[in-house]
């Protein structure tokens, strides 16, 4: 079960067409001293050395090969869902878990989203830091994005954890200066009661956050998704700022094969908090505007299933060109 939480996809910026060395993050700033309310849900310190933590930010560039370019408009035209461009840059925010080489994380969606011709960007944090380290390398990397893109404002499409540190981004990094709109996809903005589950009868039942705090890594994040820091600390710290739109897709999912991977953490959410799609409820989820309810599981929110997930970022342009952004 633990796997579960803490492998919320990921993808490198060197794979798939995402290319290294637009910018390099070399000096990070101090990440806001949080409450000391809110420290004891913090295992480590923020990290705000960069030089010796560098990760690229890539833009996504279609391929030049003629071949490669046929077959990437073959398969945008596969979908025969009309995209509409917004009018700023889109950037992807990932959840916990980050880079994985195996699978990308939002699998297909900046290729699809670039030959429609989208201007993409993807951010890259820590796997499991807290969310006040996650925010700081987000600020790093979108400042060289605004500078790389000579936009003044993006609009930032977050799946889980990455819209909480969206909202940590702007409300206390000065993110609404450039931020015109954050969706959030199946973002725990109340918490989870599998969190909590998985912190109080894992990590702190069978000591394993004991033997994390050994490891040479980050390892926050679960702790931030738990309910009570959420509604007790995070939340009446983080006001939404006037500035920017937020919107929302929360998803009750379906779930009744045994075999999937979200089975039980389905079956146990649904128990405490009702509808949910595997990891988040619905009314975690729901924050901002809700464009409308899913009914896709965490993992097929990001193309990680059968599932073709293209069609709801797709849907998600023309909600962005329709409001302006």
């Amino acid at each position: 079960m633990l796997s579960v939480l803490r492998h919320e996809l990921g993808v490198p910026l060197r794979r798939r067409g995402w290319t290294s060395g637009v910018t390099r993050c070399l000096a990070s700033p101090s990440s806001p001293s949080p409450s000391s309310t809110s420290s004891s849900y913090i295992t480590r310190p923020a990290i705000t050395d960069e030089s010796r933590d560098p990760l690229d930010v890539g833009v996504f560039r279609p391929p030049t090969d003629p071949l490669a370019l046929a077959d990437a408009a073959r398969k945008h035209r596969e979908l025969a869902i009309p995209l509409r461009v917004p009018r700023l840059p889109v950037v992807l925010c990932h959840g916990m878990g980050g880079d994985k080489p195996f699978l990308p994380y939002f699998h297909g969606i900046a290729a699809d989203l670039a030959a429609g011709g989208v201007t993409v960007y993807q951010t890259r944090v820590y796997k499991y830091g807290d969310v006040y380290q996650r925010a700081a390398k987000l600020k790093i990397q979108l400042d060289n994005i605004l500078q790389h893109s000579g936009a003044r404002k993006v609009n930032l499409i977050t799946h889980s954890m990455g819209g909480l540190d969206a909202r940590q981004y702007i409300t206390h990094l000065g993110g609404h200066e450039h931020i015109s709109s954050m969706t959030s996809i199946g973002t725990p903005h109340r918490g989870s009661c599998f969190a909590d589950f998985c912190v109080s009868h894992l990590l702190d039942g069978l000591a394993l956050g004991r033997f994390l705090d050994l490891l040479p890594m980050e390892t926050g994040a679960p702790r931030n998704l738990i309910r009570s820091f959420l509604l007790d600390v995070f939340n009446p710290e983080t006001p939404d700022h006037p500035s920017v739109h937020y919107l929302s897709y929360p998803s009750a999912a379906r779930i009744t094969n045994p075999l999937h991977p979200l089975f039980l953490p389905w079956q146990y959410i649904r128990r405490v908090e009702g509808d949910n799609d595997g990891l988040v409820s619905v009314e975690s989820a729901r924050w901002g505007t809700v464009i409308r309810t899913l009914d896709l599981c965490h993992a097929s929110q990001i193309n990680w299933t059968p599932y073709d997930a293209r069609a709801l970022y797709r849907e998600l342009m023309g909600v962005l060109y329709d409001e302006g952004h």
